[in-house]
């Protein structure tokens, strides 16, 4: 059955628990249940693309930082989440990357279905964190 994102939550706040249910269901090896938090046309991959794309990972954990407020217009609403992924490769080795993800939902319109009300990921960019100075 797919994850339900928070439907009834249209704060900031219900987009960064989405962005940390999603982080926790990758650590724990629920792929398809991730997969089932992004908006359909943003997921891109197929599910079994999706989750062989996290066997490069032996561990992988993340931080969600505080949510950016959220920015409205026509009937849409997103919102920005930073986001620290790190772990330790299959291969050997450490990873650490920074960035954010992107949320979307749609405004309480009429028609508007659950689903679209509900927040979904849009897209997630992580970029390689660079070594803090000493």
């Amino acid at each position: 059955m797919p994850e339900t994102p928070v439907a009834d939550d249209d704060g900031a706040q219900a987009a960064a628990g989405i962005v940390e249910r999603y982080f926790a269901l990758i650590e724990t090896g629920r792929f398809a249940q991730a997969y089932d938090l992004w908006e359909p046309q943003a997921a891109g991959d197929t599910r079994s693309q999706f989750r062989a794309s996290f066997a490069q990972y032996a561990e992988y954990h993340a931080t969600v930082g505080t949510p950016g407020r959220v920015d409205a217009g026509a009937g849409q609403r997103y919102v920005t989440v930073p986001v620290r992924t790190y772990g330790k490769l299959s291969a050997g080795g450490a990873f650490a990357r920074n960035g954010s993800a992107i949320l979307h939902r749609t405004a309480d319109i009429d028609g508007a279905t659950a689903a679209q009300r509900s927040w979904r990921i849009r897209s997630i960019e992580l970029q390689p964190a660079t070594p803090s100075a000493r």
